[in-house]
């Protein structure tokens, strides 16, 4: 019922006067956790808004209640980024306990677009542009590039029955030339005694612990055995 309440009569009611009062039935309740009824911890005071993890700003509430109270927020705080996004969130979780309408979802939805984002966020999210040069379209060198080319040769990829399939079907009726044959070929048998190698070795030298010496000359063998496999290719 006070769901289709909020719902119908949101911008009429005393939502504070709803909000506090809820948290005066939870805490006169003196409410435990795990014993028999599920309940979610909340901040009476939100973080966002400068309130603390001290037990005297957190009250237990049911899933329900949980979700009602972060939809009062919205409307007690209305502008407030932190507060929509955390109801935002809410209407996103894959928790079973919440009772998600999708009026609500798209009130949520609605919500973040129509809350503009601070000018303190803007510069918090500039500062870490700045010191993300991934971010910023930053350009690997030639030689850093070549090391992540070799790590991704290291790695190992197994489809899925699926997959294979769908592969093995999208090649069927194609004609390759015999040297385009002859490269998978090399390619396969390569690989094939790379993972029964590195299968061996692994089991050979289960616990056994190598010097700094014999790291570096472990990870030059790999590199020069993948840049032998791109040079048949």
């Amino acid at each position: 019922m006070l769901f289709q309440k909020l719902e119908l009569f949101g911008k009429k009611m005393n939502h504070q006067k709803i909000y506090d009062n809820i948290i005066s039935k939870a805490k006169f309740e003196n409410r435990i956790k795990y014993k028999g009824i599920y309940y979610e911890e909340h901040h009476i005071i939100p973080k966002c808004l400068g309130g603390n993890n001290k037990k005297e700003n957190k009250v237990l509430l049911t899933a329900k209640e949980h979700f009602i109270e972060h939809k009062l927020l919205t409307y007690i705080y209305k502008g407030n980024r932190k507060i929509a996004y955390a109801f935002h969130r809410m209407t996103y979780s894959k928790n079973g306990n919440y009772i998600k309408s999708a009026r609500d979802y798209a009130y949520a939805i609605e919500l973040i677009k129509s809350t503009p984002i601070s000018k303190e966020t803007k510069e918090k999210l500039s500062k870490a542009l700045l010191g993300n040069k991934r971010l910023l379209g930053h350009k690997h060198s030639d030689e850093t590039r070549r090391k992540i080319g070799e790590k991704s040769k290291l790695r190992i990829y197994k489809h899925s029955e699926e997959t294979k399939q769908k592969i093995g079907n999208g090649n069927l009726g194609k004609k390759r030339s015999d040297e385009v044959k002859k490269g998978i070929s090399e390619r396969a048998k390569l690989i094939k005694h790379s993972r029964e190698s590195i299968e061996i070795t692994r089991k050979k030298n289960i616990g056994r612990k190598y010097s700094i010496e014999s790291r570096k000359k472990i990870s030059a063998s790999l590199k020069q055995f993948h840049l032998n496999i791109k040079e048949k290719e």
